[in-house]
């Protein structure tokens, strides 16, 4: 699948956790692209969490947050 920047889902097959400085070697490239790989082959969930952290309403959400707190993860 392409990166988010380059048109690709938001989706669990699509988006893996990693630290920052890989994420920032592989940037808008696919892990293929940049040379890495997956520790392990990514697994669909079988239910997406609801992340609630204290004193966290819409109205205090750092501004930076923001494009991320309201992205719908697609099915």
């Amino acid at each position: 699948m392409s990166p988010r920047s380059r048109g690709g889902r938001t989706c669990w097959e699509n988006i893996v956790t990693c630290c920052v400085p890989c994420n920032s070697a592989k940037a808008d490239r696919t892990p293929a692209e940049a040379g890495l790989r997956l520790r392990a082959t990514p697994v669909k969930p079988r239910f997406l969490p609801t992340i609630q952290i204290k004193g966290m309403s819409g109205a205090n959400i750092p501004e930076q947050w923001r494009p991320y707190w309201t992205a719908a993860l697609e099915t």
